[in-house]
């Protein structure tokens, strides 16, 4: 597969036109979902999520079967402390927690394991 010219972005960073197109639809956006993957600028994208008004971003390890949440406080988004292993998603209303290798998501009307 042929990718297009790199470009230069606002902080003088190289991004493809297609992450262009990703970052212009993020704005304004409640929550979004970060799915970790070897290699991948999760962590570098934190400051733009904040800059578009994520209030949530919600980082999943699959590897581990982990979460990490990120919640708006001000203009950045910071990492959330899971009370009792428990970490909630506000903007989803979904509560998170990891045993015994599992992913458990709960929300009002049901659950799942991952």
């Amino acid at each position: 597969m042929e990718r297009g010219p790199a470009a230069r972005g606002p902080a003088g960073d190289r991004h493809r036109p297609a992450l262009a197109r990703h970052r212009r639809r993020s704005r304004g956006r409640r929550s979004v979902v970060e799915i970790r993957s070897p290699g991948d600028e999760t962590y570098e994208k934190i400051e733009f999520y904040a800059a578009a008004g994520v209030r949530e971003l919600l980082v999943v390890h699959p590897d581990d079967r982990r979460a990490e949440v990120f919640r708006a406080v001000g203009s950045r988004l910071l990492p959330v402390q899971a009370p009792g292993g428990v970490l909630g998603l506000e903007t989803l209303r979904v509560e998170l927690r990891t045993t015994a290798g599992a992913l458990h998501l709960t929300w009002d009307d049901g659950s799942a394991q991952v």
